[in-house]
């Protein structure tokens, strides 16, 4: 199956876990697509990019049973990522499930509870888990980040409740690799302000 232009827009929760609703059985092979806008909603987390290929040598859906996603790569732009606590925006991208990805211009704003975090990063490369991301768990390995301009500011708790919650993004990284960094540290108490 195949197109030149199109759009793919997945709503609700997205969840591509499990096909508990419906009794019918989808299979399609080499799939290739272009110039497709994409957006979709996975365990609450939206994602949306301009994909200017999109390649997947196979997704199979049957009830009852998980969705099966083999060969998944996309090369694009605008690629956002946005959770409860991260929003992530890259300008332009060439990814391929469990393979070396790139990534230019990326810009990375975390809020959680206890950190406040804004990232900028002219260039990486990882490994990426896609399938796993889609589950809303960031699986990276062999990430090498280049120049990236980092500003942390720790803030005090709003409460003992937030203090304990753990809203952070969840991340496995197998290796991780910075070249020259820029890090901007503040930490907030009821004391001051240590920067």
């Amino acid at each position: 199956i195949g197109w030149q232009q199109g759009d793919i827009a997945i709503p609700g929760t997205g969840d591509y876990q499990n096909n508990t609703q419906g009794s019918s059985v989808i299979e399609l092979k080499n799939i290739r697509g272009n110039n497709t806008n994409f957006s979709g909603t996975f365990n609450g987390n939206k994602v949306s990019a301009r994909l200017t290929t999109i390649r997947l040598d196979e997704i199979v859906n049957r009830p009852g049973s998980r969705i099966i996603l083999k060969g998944l790569a996309s090369d694009g732009e605008q690629l956002k990522l946005q959770t409860a606590t991260l929003d992530l925006a890259v300008a332009d991208y060439s990814m391929k499930d469990s393979a070396i990805s790139s990534f230019r211009k990326l810009a990375l704003n975390i809020n959680s509870s206890a950190i406040k975090a804004a990232i900028t990063i002219p260039a990486a490369t990882a490994v990426l888990q896609l399938l796993r991301l889609m589950k809303g768990e960031l699986v990276l390995d062999a990430v090498n980040i280049t120049q990236p301009i980092i500003n942390l500011r720790k803030t005090p708790p709003r409460s003992v409740t937030a203090s304990r919650k753990q809203d952070f993004p969840k991340m496995d990284i197998g290796a991780l690799t910075i070249t020259a960094p820029r890090i901007h540290y503040t930490d907030q108490n009821e004391r001051g302000t240590l920067s």
